[in-house]
């Protein structure tokens, strides 16, 4: 049987005749059936949570500017009111308004010519008088220029002072009853109270505020020290006898009853833990068989099941596959790029769970060594996350760019170009049918390049552009069959010429390249068949003739194939 510890009656009685926050505290603690032992540990080890203690802390950290700052700062504003002073003359304070009337005669004069004064009568508005009123203009100028400066200093070294005014302090808004802290908080509000002044009250007030709230402080935070250490003196004793306590209730509170039953929590935790476990990662597994089955086309291993194993720090994921009939370990018999598809299928579950935060995902490089199944599988898997999340890849490898073209909603495509002197452009992705023709139009455009080279080049890039038409017509229709794609693309393949390319993509096979020039001209017209030959011989020996409506045949060609 576990003992209790004994009630601390002597260690009450201590604590009840020191006037102290923390004995407070501790009574409280002790009194009651289960002493919380860490908080007891708190209280002993002196921790600075009391509202007294924080008070006394808070008054010996309060600070103020310094004398030589607050002396400098009025003396500024001394010589600032001085240069104010020499500078508003009686001739000075009427210099811009009677500027501003020379101004308006020195116009007058300049767009009516010589005139008598329209003000005094008398005078007359000449040469002679012109010079002069420059010259007084120029002084009046001056003077009003210096009278302006000299009050902006005044306002600047005004606020410089003002700057170094802090408002009242929340340590010294409380009432404590305390004469020295009552005596500083009247200080600071004498201080801050020299917001609202004038220049010259702020002159003749601000050092004497100052000198006193240097005073009343020194004051407050002597006696808020010499307070602390006398709390410190008194509970050092205490606090030691608390923790002896301590450490003898904490032998008794973890014997051999609370310990079994330590163990059976233990043990629950663990099966609990367990079964949470599985539970969880139950519809991962499922979910990343599922996408193992969409990727894996034509491979001959089968994820049977994914499950956590281990404990403690040597947690693994088990993997059980099939080959056949036969049970194995995945890993060992996966390929490379079926790796590569378990990894996926691995990740993307637990990315995409409900509970994530994060409602995107981001995949770098996903298709190394795999096949052009296992691609195409990848897309579709893609695809249908980005129903419910923001889907994000990078790839060097075009395969996966042509794979998510032929998804009934293709998504948006961005290329990384290297410019002249390695600058990088980010630029939409275009249709590979679109690219070749733009290029073929870029490069007709050229008038640099040689035109030989130039007309070959475009051959090139127009038959390039047919190509790609005619794998996209053949390989869409034969996949929406149920074809698988390495069949597909065996048959591409296998078509070594762009006239047999074409007869795949307008006759669905090989053979009838003879026929292709007649249902050219059957659906389009001669110029088209025109192209197609130019676009055949061009790409060997370039073109002589115009390329740009070579270019716009050869688009409504490929326009004609892949209808």
């Amino acid at each position: 049987m576990s003992r209790k510890p004994l009630a601390p009656v002597a260690l009450l009685a201590e604590l009840a005749t020191i006037v102290d926050p923390r004995a407070r505290r501790a009574e409280s603690l002790l009194a009651a059936g289960k002493v919380d032992l860490d908080e007891l540990v708190d209280i002993a080890l002196y921790a600075d949570d009391t509202a007294e203690i924080d008070r006394l802390n808070g008054l010996v950290g309060l600070g103020i500017p310094a004398r030589q700052d607050v002396h400098a700062a009025v003396e500024q504003i001394r010589t600032a009111l001085e240069r104010q002073a020499g500078a508003s003359t009686q001739a000075a304070e009427t210099a811009e308004s009677a500027g501003r009337l020379l101004a308006e005669a020195l116009s007058l004069h300049q767009h009516a010519g010589d005139r008598a004064c329209p003000v005094c009568g008398a005078g007359n508005l000449d040469t002679a008088w012109r010079r002069r009123a420059e010259r007084d203009l120029d002084q009046m100028h001056a003077l009003a220029r210096n009278i302006r400066e000299a009050r902006a200093d005044v306002t600047t070294t005004r606020e410089r002072l003002l700057s170094l005014v802090g408002a009242l302090p929340a340590v010294l808004r409380e009432n404590t009853g305390d004469s020295t802290v009552t005596t500083l908080a009247e200080a600071w509000q004498a201080w801050t109270d020299l917001r609202p002044m004038s220049p010259t009250e702020l002159v003749s007030a601000g050092v004497s505020a100052h000198v006193e709230l240097s005073k009343a402080l020194d004051h407050a935070r002597d006696s808020a020290t010499t307070r602390l250490k006398e709390l410190d003196q008194l509970w050092q004793p205490v606090a030691v006898r608390l923790m002896g306590w301590h450490d003898a209730a904490d032998v008794l509170y973890a014997e051999s009853e609370l310990l079994s039953l330590l163990k059976k929590a233990e043990a629950w935790l663990k099966q609990s833990t367990a079964s949470l476990r599985d539970d969880r990662m139950a519809p991962i597994g499922d979910e990343a068989q599922r996408i193992w089955e969409s990727m894996r086309q034509h491979s001959d291993v089968s994820l049977e099941s994914v499950k956590l194993a281990g404990a403690s720090t040597r947690r693994r994921v088990s993997l059980r596959a099939v080959i056949g009939s036969t049970e194995t370990a995945a890993f060992s018999v996966m390929s490379q790029g079926e790796l590569h598809t378990l990894g996926l299928s691995l990740f993307l579950p637990r990315a995409t769970m409900d509970a994530s935060p994060f409602r995107f995902v981001v995949i770098d490089d996903p298709v190394q060594a795999m096949d052009p199944g296992k691609v195409s599988g990848l897309a579709d898997v893609l695809a249908r996350i980005a129903t419910t999340r923001q889907v994000i890849v990078f790839s060097h490898d075009d395969r996966l760019a042509e794979a998510v073209r032929r998804l009934p909603d293709p998504p948006t495509m961005w290329e990384v170009q290297r410019r002249r002197q390695s600058a990088v452009h980010v630029v939409r992705s275009m249709d590979p049918i679109d690219r070749y023709l733009d290029d073929a139009r870029a490069l007709a455009n050229t008038s640099e390049m040689p035109r030989d080279i130039r007309g070959e080049l475009v051959a090139n890039c127009c038959r390039g552009a047919l190509e790609a038409a005619a794998h996209r017509k053949y390989r869409t229709a034969h996949l929406r069959r149920g074809e698988s794609l390495a069949d597909v693309e065996s048959v591409l393949s296998a078509a070594p010429t762009t006239h047999a390319v074409l007869s795949l993509a307008v006759f669905d096979a090989t053979g009838h390249e003879g026929e292709l020039y007649r249902r050219l001209s059957a659906d389009l017209d001669h110029r088209a068949v025109g192209a197609l030959k130019a676009c055949k011989v061009g790409a060997h020996v370039g073109l002589d003739e115009d390329l740009r409506p070579f270019i716009r045949n050869i688009e409504r060609l490929t326009h004609w194939v892949a209808r």
